[in-house]
């Protein structure tokens, strides 16, 4: 018996995040796609079974923006792949028309009228441009149950797609709008007119339930100042920031308003506005090994006749609910997610969130994270976990673990957000692929001043992770001391390499190095001593006998990292 299977995907993704310069930018550059696979699959549901993504709740209406869904569709289904090409097209075709009414209309209110785009550019034909720009690659493939049982439709599919994609990287030429130079359209493409405007647009609409607008990197930094007094917060959004976004105002005076705004918040919340309020966090994540779930639950074998509790079908609603939860989470925490396509994640947020007692910052919302992974993949670790069993026992290697990695740039409000990108994006990789178990969370800071501090923490050591952690959280009497002590700490690293195996030496060490801050900080010195204590066990693991550099790195990097997010404007 046969079973015909269909694969597409829609681009150019990455190459349209690479041009974003504001945040609603990226957001609306990845939520194009998202909406797009959204609606394609939709339509898709009626010409046979659509095995990833998951359909389930897909009419519900998403109120956060994130865009839940994958750039890649697998259909099985008994129709033509022409047939299929052909309903895909009509969908984007009626995308790209709603998009060129909302350019050419222009529909955002400036003092009770409309802005009309100018002539120049409706001109330049806005259908036909996206019609280019829109790339769709299909591929179909039939497997015989008998011969083939065993294949993986997943793997084999995507490998079809990867092909066909590489063979064409062509992208449109850009359509230049407006040769003036003084106007707000000057040297752009109708895509980044489009995601530039995005605010109040059918696609934003789609994205969020109540907002108007997406936020800005200066509003996301200062989040949780919103909590200690919402009022005079919004009041100062709306003066300074909400009349230019999206507006008809040219790059350079939304700049100006941001910097406006951020003076304002500081003057209204005087001592409570930190340093870390004008630096934002920008966060990829990425399953690890996830693939090793795809090798099982892919095989053809099981995933015949629509079975929603085994196999792809099983799996995709995993990673829907999911993406969904860690949205909420996100959100809660201040951020603002971009896309959440289940263990694929970007997102913008805070460097910490008050509002617990206790403060948190951006690793406890990676660690909340990361618990929920585990809640929702359970079944599949405990899975493999016990075919790891099976296979210590043969002598034979074991299958890695799943798990999540992170990249989390940290930078002032107004660095160039397309390099933030990059930066963190470049963080995750560096993980997937020089961290040899992955599992790891690669933090970068980098200051105004043009100095940066770096750390990474591998969650496979979970003691040295769980103590890190609550490190950061520990309560400090008066962290500027934590600069002086960090400095100073640098230049006793032989004494703590010989010392680093024993709590109380370590003890007697901070006490007797650091006594004028040791008592309004003990809680403080007895966890970074647990701390280096852990670190000396695991250095012993690689049979080193003393403390390796690599834990001084991530020793000094911790310790600057609470400092940063503890210290006042006025120290940076």
């Amino acid at each position: 018996m046969n079973h015909k299977y269909i694969a597409l995907t829609i681009g150019p993704i990455i190459d349209s995040l690479l041009t974003a310069r504001k945040t609603r930018e990226l957001w609306a550059a990845s939520y194009t796609f998202s909406y797009l696979m959204r609606e394609i699959t939709e339509v898709l549901e009626k010409e046979g079974t659509i095995i990833l993504p998951s359909t389930d709740k897909i009419g519900d209406k998403n109120k956060h923006g994130a865009g839940l869904y994958p750039d890649r569709i697998i259909l099985q289904t008994e129709k033509s792949l022409d047939d299929i090409k052909h309903i895909v097209k009509e969908t984007i075709a009626a995308f790209i028309t709603k998009v060129t009414k909302h350019i050419e209309k222009k529909a955002y209110p400036k003092n009770e009228e409309k802005i009309k785009m100018p002539n120049s550019f409706i001109n330049k034909g806005i259908e036909n441009y996206f019609l280019q720009f829109f790339k769709l690659y299909a591929v179909e493939k039939t497997f015989n149950l008998a011969k083939d049982k065993d294949k993986n439709i997943i793997f084999k599919m995507y490998s079809l797609l990867d092909t066909l994609e590489l063979q064409d990287r062509i992208m449109p030429t850009e359509a230049i709008v407006d040769e003036n130079r003084n106007s707000p359209y000057f040297q752009s493409s109708p895509k980044r007119i489009f995601w530039n405007k995005v605010n109040r647009s059918f696609l934003f609409t789609d994205g969020f339930v109540e907002k108007k607008r997406f936020d800005s990197l200066p509003e996301i930094a200062t989040r949780e100042l919103r909590n200690i007094d919402e009022t005079h917060y919004d009041r100062i959004v709306g003066e300074e920031i909400e009349q230019y976004q999206g507006g008809d105002e040219t790059a350079k005076k939304e700049d100006q308003a941001e910097s406006k705004f951020v003076a304002e918040i500081k003057k209204q919340f005087a001592e409570k506005f930190k340093a870390r309020h004008k630096y934002v966090a920008i966060v990829h994540a990425d399953g690890d090994n996830v693939s090793k779930i795809i090798g099982t639950v892919g095989k053809l074998s099981e995933n015949l006749n629509g079975d929603t509790n085994k196999g792809i079908l099983k799996f995709s609603k995993v990673l829907l609910d999911y993406a969904r939860e860690s949205t909420e989470k996100i959100v809660d925490f201040g951020g603002a997610p971009v896309y959440m396509g289940g263990d694929d994640m970007l997102f913008f947020a805070p460097l910490t969130d008050n509002k617990s007692d206790k403060l948190k910052t951006i690793l406890d919302l990676a660690k909340d994270l990361d618990d929920l992974f585990v809640n929702y993949f359970t079944p599949y670790i405990d899975e493999i976990k016990t075919k790891n069993k099976h296979l210590q026992k043969e002598g034979k290697k074991e299958i890695p673990i799943p798990s999540m990695s992170y990249g989390i740039a940290i930078t002032y409000y107004k660095y160039p957000l397309y390099e933030a990108r990059n930066q963190s994006f470049g963080l995750m990789e560096h993980v997937k692929n020089n961290v040899k178990e992955k599992n790891a969370i690669n933090v970068t800071l980098l200051k105004h001043s043009g100095q940066n501090l770096s750390f990474l923490l591998k969650k496979k050591q979970g003691e040295v992770y769980r103590l890190a952690n609550e490190l950061i959280n520990k309560k400090i009497d008066d962290s500027d001391f934590l600069n002086s002590f960090t400095y100073k700490l640098s230049t006793f690293q032989t004494i703590l390499a010989n010392i680093a195996h024993d709590k109380n030496r370590l003890e007697h060490f901070f006490k007797n190095y650091f006594n004028e801050n040791y008592e309004q900080n003990q809680a403080f010195f007895k966890k970074l001593a647990d701390l280096i204590l852990e670190m000396s066990k695991e250095s012993k693991k690689t049979n080193q006998k003393e403390l390796e550099q690599e834990y001084f790195e991530l020793l000094y990097g911790i310790l600057r990292f609470i400092h940063f997010v503890r210290a006042d404007d006025k120290d940076f």
